[in-house]
């Protein structure tokens, strides 16, 4: 029986090594610090946005198949800041025009409800909130037109290029996807 004390004492000792940890003294397991709460966009002030901020001019030029001189701001007038662009050969030319006023989708929404009939606009889903060709008083005759509205937001995209009315469609969508995106929203 003395030969068997020593394996029972030993038994016994791995037996309380073995069993599970109560949870009021187990240590805790580690923690990871929670993830940081996903950046808030900055607000976009219309007031002050600068229009030639919407498109990227190394972009333009291989698109367009011409290389276009640096955006030229415009001053404000009749509420709206204007840029330009312009090819060197003056075949192209790329003007963006940015409402000062800020617009929610409301406003969005019944501006496509109050394009005039006759005015030859044709709403465009899946850029920005609201978005139609053609009818831009403000922008400059005989070019293709899309004007965004994405709150707060309202910017038009005129494009003159000597290409088809389907490849400057294709190509200001596009510019206003890209647009969109560069000012996060």
């Amino acid at each position: 029986m003395r030969s068997l004390l020593p394996i029972l004492a030993v038994l016994t000792l791995i037996g309380t090594a073995c069993s599970p940890v109560s949870s009021s003294s187990a240590t805790p397991p580690p923690t990871v610090p929670p993830s940081p709460a996903p950046a808030t966009p900055t607000p976009i002030d219309v007031a002050t946005l600068d229009p030639c901020s919407l498109l990227d001019p190394q972009e333009l030029g291989p698109l367009f198949g011409a290389e276009l001189l640096t955006g030229e701001p415009q001053p404000d007038a009749d509420g709206y800041a204007t840029c330009s662009y312009h090819a060197a050969d003056a075949s192209t030319s790329v003007t963006v025009l940015v409402s000062r006023t800020p617009v929610d989708a409301a406003e969005g929404e019944a501006a496509v409800e109050a394009l005039p009939p006759g005015s030859g606009a044709e709403e465009l889903h899946g850029v920005g909130g609201v978005a139609w060709f053609g009818y831009c008083p403000q922008c400059p005759a005989g070019d293709t037109t899309l004007t965004v509205i994405e709150p707060p937001l309202e910017f038009s995209i005129s494009l003159a290029l000597p290409a088809g009315e389907n490849a400057r469609r294709i190509a200001l969508e596009g510019l206003a996807r890209g647009a969109i995106e560069r000012l996060g929203l």
